[in-house]
């Protein structure tokens, strides 16, 4: 009769055990993730853009269900731009840019795979090293460099405005994950209706 007794006792401990881990299916967000080039719209006088996301998630202090992120962007961009009056012809900028965003997340109260992003917009800051633009070989040749570092400058003042305005409405995408996993260092989620994946590069 004891022996029965212990054996129940035993089956229950297990049974509630294995119901306590199957609760806490919530994926670990914690570290940084990148995810692959997307196409950044809306970058004023760009024929293309560009931008390689990196997600850091910090979890709180008591949760692994909330905290903090940053999501840091490469950008690179490229614009023709029409003819100076003692050059005719066109030429092409090239320029690459980082761009930071702070803010919080938490999982969804209904949901154990999806996360609400709220992100604070005044934080944004986007930064260009005067090093990261580039002209058409064609149109610097035989410049004298202050004027290609004029060039340069202003080409910075102006990129750094374009950037900046394409990018508010370009996070504003990522308000929600929906349907996160992740297997073998690779997350996997929907946002606006768009599958992305993320490659876990720390933890």
């Amino acid at each position: 009769m004891k022996k029965s007794k212990f054996l129940i006792l035993t089956a229950v401990a297990l049974v509630s055990a294995s119901a306590f881990v199957s609760c806490d299916s919530t994926p670990d967000l914690s570290g940084s993730w990148t995810c692959a080039p997307q196409h950044l719209n809306n970058v004023n006088g760009a024929f293309t853009a560009s931008s390689i996301d990196v997600f850091s998630f910090t979890n709180s202090a008591d949760s692994k269900k909330s905290g903090s992120v940053v999501i840091s962007s490469m950008v690179s961009a490229q614009q023709t731009v029409s003819g100076t009056p003692d050059l005719i012809e066109p030429y092409q900028e090239t320029v690459a840019a980082t761009a930071s965003i702070t803010g919080t997340w938490t999982f969804h109260p209904d949901e154990d795979d999806d996360v609400d992003i709220i992100l604070d917009y005044s934080t944004l800051k986007v930064n260009i090293d005067p090093a990261g633009v580039a002209f058409s070989q064609n149109y610097i040749t035989g410049r004298e460099q202050p004027q290609i570092d004029s060039l340069t400058a202003s080409a910075v003042s102006r990129w750094q405005q374009s950037i900046y305005e394409a990018l508010k409405p370009y996070y504003s995408k990522y308000v929600r994950l929906d349907d996160i996993s992740i297997k073998n260092n690779i997350l996997r989620t929907e946002v606006n209706d768009t599958d992305l994946t993320f490659t876990r590069e720390s933890r």
